[in-house]
């Protein structure tokens, strides 16, 4: 039976880069000095830091073990929080006011998460609780998360689905970046289908042979897909933690922007694109 040695052994060069990377943003992040958070702002910026390594950290574990496909999952979440610190971050004199928002729209989530965990543990008896004193903690929520109260054309009320208002297509449309456009189609015309396990994912996992087929030239030409997807996902999602971490270098006094532009130079040149000039 033929077996393959994992990724990290097959493409040792693809997470050379990662893992430099990964070093080095550890160093920052975890190890490094970071002044205590005073505003809103620094404690998202932080937050969207550790975020942003901690995504990275789980892709890169997913490609050396040749789950391309649940990294393809992660990497679209990358991209949705890069869109979310752009937001954060389009107005300067707004972007203290936008922070705040953020943090209680969090607040918002845990309330109604919460919320359905307990009537689900009143529905199926685990707990006993009376209709007035759930009414008490919604009223309360209502007042205050009233921002995030929309009414819709029935009359009726909901709560926002975003923190912004924005849907994901909203955002990449008000981005100052026009690659954004492309990176969406990418991303939700084909990542997409892994979130939601449509059948382009599904049957990733499964070549289908003609009996007439050979065995190693099917083997070749999977192997090769394998590493055309692979190579694209490190591209993404390393564009994507070096752009998030750039945005958000206030909060890690260690961070050198020399560092960020070198890598993203060695990764046009490995993915064969021209890198653009070095602002540094």
């Amino acid at each position: 039976m033929y077996k393959m040695p994992s990724a990290e052994k097959r493409y040792p060069n693809y997470f050379h880069l990662t893992d430099e990377v990964i070093d080095q943003l550890h160093k920052w992040i975890d190890l490094g000095h970071k002044p205590e958070p005073n505003t809103a702002l620094d404690v998202v910026r932080l937050a969207f830091a550790i975020r942003a390594f901690n995504l990275y950290r789980s892709i890169t574990l997913l490609l050396k073990t040749d789950h391309w496909e649940d990294a393809a999952i992660l990497t679209r979440s990358m991209f949705e929080l890069l869109l979310n610190i752009e937001e954060i971050q389009r107005d300067d004199a707004r972007a203290e006011s936008k922070a705040r928002k953020f943090l209680l729209f969090e607040k918002l989530q845990q309330y109604l998460h919460a919320r359905a965990n307990h009537q689900y543990n009143i529905k199926t008896g685990r707990v006993s609780s009376s209709e007035s004193e759930l009414d008490r903690v919604d009223r309360a929520a209502e007042a205050l998360f009233r921002t995030f109260r929309l009414r819709t054309k029935k009359g009726e009320t909901k709560w926002q689905s975003s923190w912004c208002g924005k849907n994901v297509r909203e955002l990449f449309k008000a981005s100052d970046q026009p690659i954004r456009m492309h990176q969406h189609e990418i991303l939700y015309s084909y990542m997409s289908a892994f979130a939601h396990s449509a059948p382009l994912s599904v049957m990733t996992s499964v070549r289908l042979k003609h009996p007439l087929e050979d065995f190693d030239k099917l083997q070749l030409e999977h192997d090769a897909q394998e590493e055309t997807q692979l190579k694209l996902i490190t591209y993404l999602s390393t564009g994507f933690v070096l752009e998030i971490i750039l945005r958000v270098r206030d909060i890690l006094p260690d961070y050198d922007v020399k560092w960020n532009f070198r890598i993203l130079t060695r990764l046009f040149v490995f993915y064969g694109v021209k890198p653009p000039p070095s602002p540094v």
